[in-house]
């Protein structure tokens, strides 16, 4: 079963993080396939917009902690190598051109608030919880976007139901 799902809708690319068992933790193999996705998608002729959300009742736990038992001084490789995606996945929305809407489906804790944050628009996709609205956020977050460049257009108001 492949860690991320990647699937166009029309002009849209959807990609959906899927270890639901883990509720979408990032764990080293879905990190890189995400970053490398986003970068495919931001070069894709025929891309327009990039939605990301997670597969089952999670949208994304964070890093996955089963992974750091072997991050130690004796694995020096792995440990840089799992510090560099880290930084290099939270830092690409930056850098992308197309607009990211996150689809949060549920719980994003730790790094999984972080990319949660990190697109240009996330709404909240909850079904199940009976008061649940579309919230619209956009890049103003600047505890986890400090680094993020001014919004290139105007922030984008959902209506209530």
């Amino acid at each position: 079963m492949a860690d991320l799902l990647i699937e166009d809708d029309g002009a849209v690319r959807i990609l959906t993080m899927n270890r639901p068992e883990k509720r979408n933790a990032l764990n080293l193999a879905l990190s890189e396939a995400l970053f490398d996705a986003l970068r495919e998608a931001d070069s894709a002729a025929d891309v327009r917009a990039i939605v990301l959300t997670g597969a089952g009742p999670a949208f994304c736990a964070g890093a996955d902690l089963s992974e750091f038992a072997a991050l130690s001084s004796a694995n020096m490789d792995l440990v840089e190598r799992r510090a560099d995606i880290t930084a290099k996945l939270h830092g690409v929305f930056s850098h992308l051109t197309k607009p990211v809407v996150t689809a949060i489906n549920g719980a994003a804790m730790g790094g999984g608030a972080g990319l949660a944050l990190a697109g240009d628009i996330a709404i909240s996709i909850i079904s199940d919880a009976p008061t649940a609205k579309p919230v619209a956020a956009t890049r103003s977050c600047r505890a986890v976007r400090a680094a993020r460049k001014p919004p290139a257009r105007m922030p984008v108001a959902l209506p209530s139901r």
